[in-house]
Parts: structure tokens; sequence; C-alpha cells
């Protein structure tokens, strides 16, 4: 073995070292500050984001926000949190390539911990495959079709036209006429509406947008450090 072998060699091995021992590393600690207007909640900081050029508005202003009255109902759909409980409210759009890879990571911790749910909130700020793509995703949801229309859109580059969606509806067995109908059906201008309106109150100013339980996450964030603010919120009280 020559000289640049070997060297090849130790190099990679302290690589493989390196990325093996960063799951041992503990994580930083986490600085919050507050959030005005929204008692009990708290935000991370320090995140990038991702932000699209025309953001587009899904029938209402872009500064439209909810009462702070709403904001639990809405965000986290009125379900129980608590200590031993948590629920994380996801504001993602198909387009945002973080996003992604976030909710990804986002159903792992949920698939292992039978404490934690998620509530995906379509927010479609990057055009008219976002918008569409969100559209498509309501609409597949409300006949129980959310996870494969997911993991379909995904993994896709393709732009989620009309009859790209009448094709996926058609694969999946669903009804198709109620699919495209539910496309553009007035609930759903409605719950994309509330949804932006949710990531406007939050104070997100772009994809993705989490909030974990008590705690506001805009942008990027290591999923060591999502996993400790998970297991902070879990045994704190929550804001609703």
């Amino acid at each position: 073995m020559d000289h640049r072998r070997r060297v090849f060699l130790g190099a990679g091995g302290i690589a493989l070292l390196g990325a093996a021992a960063w799951r041992f590393w503990p994580a930083p600690e986490i600085a919050f500050e507050p959030v005005n207007d929204l008692d009990g909640f708290r935000r991370i900081a320090g995140q990038g984001i991702s932000l699209g050029g025309a953001v587009l508005t899904v029938g209402q202003e872009t500064d439209a926000r909810l009462p702070p009255s709403r904001i639990c109902e809405v965000a986290f759909e009125g379900r129980e949190q608590g200590p031993g409980r948590l629920v994380i409210a996801s504001f993602s759009d198909f387009f945002c390539p973080y996003c992604r890879e976030l909710e990804a990571e986002l159903r792992r911790i949920a698939a292992a911990d039978a404490r934690v749910s998620i509530i995906t909130h379509e927010v479609p700020l990057l055009g008219f495959a976002s918008v569409m793509a969100a559209k498509g995703a309501i609409a597949a949801d409300r006949q129980g079709a959310y996870e494969p229309y997911y993991a379909r859109l995904i993994r896709t580059t393709f732009v989620p036209n009309r009859a790209y969606l009448e094709d996926f509806a058609r694969g999946e067995a669903l009804d198709v006429a109620r699919f495209m109908d539910d496309l553009d059906a007035d609930a759903t201008q409605a719950q994309l509406a509330d949804s932006l309106a949710a990531f406007r109150t939050f104070g997100f100013v772009g994809t993705p947008g989490l909030a974990v339980g008590g705690t506001l996450v805009n942008g990027v964030i290591a999923p060591r450090v999502l996993r400790q603010l998970v297991e902070m919120e879990i045994a704190a009280d929550a804001p609703c």
C-alpha cells in the first residue's frame, strides 16, 4: 500500500468517525425569545428560511392574521396537548426543498414516539405548482389518501397540473369526480386561507415553519436539535 493510499484511508476513517460521532455529541443550548401578542408561545432564533419570489395569497391578503383566540383551534385543530403529549403544527410547501427534508424527519419522530402527532398545513408560497399541490393534498386528505399523495409528490419534480392530479386520484381508486370538485371547493380555499393566516399570526416569513407545542421555529433546524426541542415540549405545559 503506497503512502497516498494510507493517507486516503486514514482521512476516510476520520471522516467516518466524525460522521458517527455527531449523533452522540450534546445538542447545543437552544436560545429562545418571546413572541409578542401570543401568550404562551416563544420563538427559537437563528433559522434560515426558503422564500419564493411572487407570493400567492390563495384568495386573501398576505398580511391576514387570526385573532389570538383562534390560533390553537386552527394550528392544532383543537387537539389536546400537555405534559406527556405533543402536537406539532408544520407549515410547509411541497416545492420548498428543505420542507421535504423536515417533513420526513417529523414523520420519523412521530412514528417512533406515540406521544407526538403532526398536523401539516399547506402554505403554497412558491407559485402555481405549489398552489395546485396544496389543493391536491387537501382533496386527497378528504378521502383518507394524504399519505400516498405526499409519498408521490415528495419524490417527483413534475408540475402537478389538473391532469396529473386526476391521474393520481384514479390510480388510488378515489372518487375522481369528488376529488376534482374538492380542488376548487370553497372549503378548500377556506382551509388554505386559515393555514396562511395562522402562518402569518405566528410571524413566519417563509417556509418551513413549525409550532412545536409552544415553541415556534422558522427555517432550518438540525435533527438532533429538533429532537431535543420535542423532548422539552413534551415535558412542558402546552399553550393550548
